[in-house]
């Protein structure tokens, strides 16, 4: 009885080049295993001739360096004609020196040494090594050689940014290109000084998604330096960042504010799910606002239920601010300023004005409203409520000729009581007691 496990590949011994393969195969639809019976051969096989192969086939130097490439010369059907190497559209003022040349008995190999590489500009240059012999057409290999005149510059960082809080435990890296840079060396600690790096990783993108989680509600410190044949480059300016809390859900991204009207997305929407089933207190952040009058801004925040708050409106005066941070809770001991200038802080929601005007698709008014204007609060507005679902933050100017914009925002939970005994406690009947931990 025939298993199908027979299989073969050899080389035939009459020419040294072809190969012959046997193997069984069984028809889909039934029937008896058969026995198919193939060959193939490389296109060197056959004529007698050599064939050439570099490694490495790309170098990187820093300008006066010299570039060492090992040439392999092979033979096909006995081929043993001394082949001459040479190399001559490489970079313009260099020197070429094989050892040997000619490379003979076949097969073979030569050491190609680019010298005299001071003046070459900093770029990528490709040329051909090319081989030439007696009773054959000739054959050429490409290589590379990339030349750094110098260690490249530092890179600007642009994700996350700067102050971001909320940032995912797998955080997405994101930096500029720097010319002449060969790779980068993203560095991530939560110590300021770098003196024990929690991750890094050294890649040639300038993109990086980490691959191990960060810890919660941590703050880190992040850079990123550019190195090529030359030496490493200068660190970028550190940024930090906090990484996310349990209960806390933040934007994807930034909001554009226009001179008049509303903002870019509007709205914006973060998703929360959390084990709570109600909101025993809330935190807003509003990370990197920038404006050049800062008046000009209502935001109305809209819980998943439909509950409205208007977190912030007619505050600032008219001084410019780039790129605070503001954290409304109401705890907080006063409220933003109503003349400015505003700067980061904890502050509680404040509204100095009722009647604040929000467009479809925003929730028809009016609106809650805080302090001065009103007496709303968090705890008042969302307190006890599901915090799961959709939260939207509408936000439009409301005068012309000033706009800015706000780099992220963020809700966060307080955490609730450990053990909130919701009913049964005086009687002791335990199966009615239950609790609700985010």
């Amino acid at each position: 009885q025939r298993w199908g496990d027979y299989s073969s590949m050899n080389v035939d011994p009459i020419d040294d080049c072809t190969f012959w393969y046997t193997q069984e195969w069984y028809a889909a639809n039934g029937g008896n295993w058969q026995t198919r019976i193939g060959s193939f051969k490389f296109d060197e096989c056959g004529t007698p001739d050599f064939y050439l192969g570099a490694t490495p086939s790309s170098i990187s130097i820093c300008a006066g360096e010299n570039a060492v490439y090992t040439v392999d010369v092979g033979s096909v059907a006995g081929f043993n004609n001394a082949v001459t190497l040479a190399a001559p559209a490489r970079p313009a003022g260099t020197t070429a020196t094989f050892v040997p040349n000619p490379v003979t008995p076949l097969p073979g190999s030569s050491t190609l040494t680019i010298g005299n590489t001071g003046t070459v500009a900093a770029g990528n240059y490709s040329f051909d090594i090319t081989g030439t012999a007696s009773g054959s057409p000739g054959h050429v290999t490409p290589v590379e050689l990339v030349v750094a005149a110098a260690a490249p510059g530092a890179p600007t960082l642009q994700l996350p940014l700067n102050t971001t809080s909320g940032v995912p435990l797998r955080p997405d890296f994101q930096w500029s290109a720097v010319a002449g840079a060969a790779d980068y060396t993203l560095e991530v600690d939560d110590d300021p000084a770098f003196g024990s790096i929690d991750y890094t990783v050294t890649q040639v993108l300038t993109t990086h998604t980490a691959t191990s989680d960060l810890s919660p509600g941590t703050v880190y410190s992040w850079r990123v330096r550019a190195s090529n044949a030359c030496g490493a480059g200068a660190d970028s300016t550190v940024f930090r960042f906090a990484t996310a809390v349990p209960g806390e859900a933040c934007s994807a991204g930034p909001i554009t504010i226009p001179d008049s009207g509303t903002g870019s997305p509007y709205p914006s929407a973060v998703t929360v799910s959390t084990g709570a089933t109600s909101v025993p207190t809330i935190q807003l952040q509003l990370n990197g606002l920038t404006h050049t009058f800062p008046d000009d801004i209502d935001v109305l925040l809209v819980g998943p239920g439909g509950q409205t708050l208007v977190v912030m409106s007619d505050v600032g005066g008219g001084t410019d601010v780039n790129a605070i941070n503001l954290t409304l809770d109401d705890a907080a001991a006063a409220l933003l300023s109503d003349a400015g200038p505003l700067s980061s802080g904890t502050f509680r929601p404040s509204n100095v004005t009722a009647g604040d005007a929000f467009p479809a698709p925003a929730p028809a008014g009016p609106h809650n409203n805080p302090a001065p204007a009103g007496a709303a609060t968090f705890t008042s507005i969302f307190g006890g409520t599901d915090p799961n679902g959709t939260w939207n933050l509408f936000l439009v100017d409301d005068a012309g000729g000033d706009s800015g914009s706000l780099a992220q925002w963020c809700v966060a939970f307080g955490a609730a009581d450990p053990m909130p005994f919701l009913d049964g406690f005086e009687t002791g009947n335990t199966s009615r007691w239950s609790s609700a931990i985010p």
